[in-house]
């Protein structure tokens, strides 16, 4: 399962700021094609669809606001689910989400067999242990 999450960030005078309605839904819907692995041989994509079983998209929303002309617009039109999660910690799962109807098991087995690379991207990686000496000491 895929998951595009989108949380609450600091305003200017240090109040919270809710994401808006529909941030993430684009790059949610993304999910559904990735990855897109292009081949110069074949001259195109390589796998016709994407790698998960689901896609979720989770947004941090203020207590009494739950979306719902988003949740009606995701039930209807979309595979994609959508998790709210409020200030007191609270998940509220307002649409479970769909098989996703481009799933492609050469994608899901090139992604799998591929886990590997995404070790530069963990914490334990040189490229994140550059970050973190940069931050910590400026």
């Amino acid at each position: 399962m895929a998951y595009e999450i989108k949380g609450q960030t600091k305003g200017r005078g240090g109040e919270p700021e809710w994401p808006s309605m529909y941030k993430g839904l684009g790059q949610a819907l993304a999910y559904l094609l990735l990855p897109s692995v292009y081949s110069s041989s074949r001259k195109g994509r390589l796998f016709d669809g994407g790698a998960f079983d689901y896609v979720n998209l989770v947004t941090a929303r203020a207590e009494t606001d739950t979306n719902e002309d988003l949740t009606r617009v995701l039930e209807k039109l979309t595979p994609l689910g959508y998790t709210t999660v409020f200030p007191t910690r609270n998940v509220c799962e307002l649409v479970p989400p769909k098989p996703n109807p481009f799933k492609s098991e050469e994608s899901k087995n090139h992604v799998l067999s591929n886990l590997a690379t995404l070790n530069e991207f963990s914490e334990t990686s040189r490229t994140f242990r550059n970050l973190k000496f940069k931050f910590t000491t400026s």
